[in-house]
């Protein structure tokens, strides 16, 4: 069990999406309220999207919801890559940026990065459904090809799923003449898309992925309390009160 919209980004603590998948086979019921405190980069909501039940999600980390929004929403290919080659990028100054994080970049990638991350940011909020779902979509792709080693990876070849120390990163890319990549941000993001939408996506389901902390869970989401059929999360914790009152009798 396997899909490509997976792989839009690794991240250190994640989960097979096929454990996911089977662990809702086996627990949830045929319309189920999937919930995942803890969401990371939306694993276990995927897997409810993809078995039709409803699933939300918190992590208190921002790419996180980010990447676990993509997996929600509704891409096309064909209309997202519209959306990236109309994009108008002016120069954006990289003189703010730290010099810890001009060691993995060109400075003529980091320009385009920065200004299409702006645009991505701006359109977030946008009124247009469309263009606030091609928004998240862009954002999760950038992050997932940030750093790596593919051809559309923007970074000196490094990994991609934990941080490097910038000191190592500069050494090791003197000692092997390694040098940052001159890439076409936009052709990138196409590419990563392309391959990560290749099989399409599920049905749409009802969702949400916020940023916060388990600990307010019944604040961020009071219209679930009460209602959830199953919590599902990587952490093996003695679930506190407030997350139990999010369950439904059922």
């Amino acid at each position: 069990m396997d899909h490509p919209l997976q792989t839009i980004l690794s991240r250190t603590g994640s989960f097979p999406l096929d454990v996911a998948h089977r662990l809702l086979q086996l627990h949830a019921g045929k319309s189920s309220v999937v919930f995942d405190p803890f969401c990371g980069k939306g694993t276990s909501l995927f897997a409810a999207r993809m078995l039709n039940h409803s699933a939300y999600g918190l992590d208190i980390a921002p790419e996180a919801v980010i990447c676990a929004a993509a997996k929600l929403i509704d891409v096309n290919l064909g209309r997202w890559t519209n959306y990236v080659n109309a994009l108008r990028l002016r120069h954006r100054s990289i003189s703010d940026v730290p010099s810890y994080v001009k060691v993995f970049f060109h400075p003529a990638t980091l320009s385009q990065i920065l200004a299409i991350r702006d645009k991505f940011l701006r359109d977030v909020n946008s009124s247009q459904e469309g263009q606030r779902a091609n928004a998240i979509f862009g954002l999760a792709n950038l992050l997932g090809i940030l750093h790596g080693h593919a051809t559309y990876s923007l970074s000196l070849p490094c990994a991609h799923a934990f941080s490097m120390a910038p000191g190592y990163v500069k050494r090791y890319a003197q000692k092997h003449g390694l040098e940052a990549p001159i890439q076409n941000v936009k052709l990138c993001l196409i590419e990563k898309a392309k391959r990560c939408l290749r099989l399409g996506v599920p049905n749409s389901v009802a969702s949400a992925v916020t940023r916060g902390c388990a600990r307010s869970c019944s604040a961020v989401f009071p219209e679930l309390v009460g209602k959830v059929d199953l919590i599902l999360t990587l952490l093996h914790i003695s679930m506190p009160r407030l997350l139990w009152r999010f369950c439904s009798a059922r």
